[in-house]
């Protein structure tokens, strides 16, 4: 069985709601309107209304001071989760560019990921991965150095020194200054 594939012997049943209506007759809440939050945002997006929080491009000194506009490198380590193993049904290949913590193949509004997320507050991001394939068959600025099938015990294998050389080097190549995480990763 792969994940995703339907049972075909499962029927839906629609949930019943045991929500306890202890109001009286005087105190009717209306369930049914949304809120829409902040109108000029919600124009602006289709599917992400969290606006930009910082106004200059100072990235922060410490970790109180991060925003999402600070970020500029993401890369991505574990098993299927994060190389996106088993997204669509009967298949056996790896769709890393899907996968939630380090796919890019769409925008926001066609494909929630992280990096998804990111780009709407710094579209220069890095290390995004792309389309289809092992690590080994992606380019060396896709960094999702995850495995599928891959083990706890397999996690400093995957960020190893060498792969940490070649994150610092990839932020040299791109005239990145590092940040708070950056300093922290590559001191280790």
């Amino acid at each position: 069985s792969y994940i995703g594939e339907q049972n075909p012997e499962y029927e839906y049943e629609e949930p019943v709601n045991k929500t306890n209506h202890s109001q009286t007759d005087g105190e009717h809440e209306d369930d049914s309107e949304i809120d829409q939050g902040d109108s000029e945002i919600s124009e602006e997006r289709k599917s992400f209304a969290c606006p930009k929080i910082k106004s200059d491009l100072k990235t922060g000194t410490s970790i109180g001071d991060l925003s999402p506009e600070d970020i500029t490198i993401i890369a991505s380590m574990g098993d299927a989760l994060a190389t996106g193993m088993g997204l669509w049904p009967k298949t056996n290949i790896e769709f890393r560019g899907a996968a939630f913590p380090i796919g890019g193949d769409a925008t926001i509004d066609g494909l929630i990921t992280i990096p998804n997320i990111l780009r709407e507050f710094n579209n220069h991001l890095i290390g995004v991965s792309h389309g289809m394939g092992t690590r080994d068959q992606l380019p060396e600025t896709q960094l999702s150095v995850a495995e599928s099938g891959a083990t706890t015990d397999k996690m400093p294998e995957q960020m190893s020194l060498s792969n940490v050389v070649a994150l610092h080097g990839l932020r040299k190549r791109q005239g990145i200054r590092g940040g708070v995480g950056m300093r922290v990763m590559v001191e280790q």
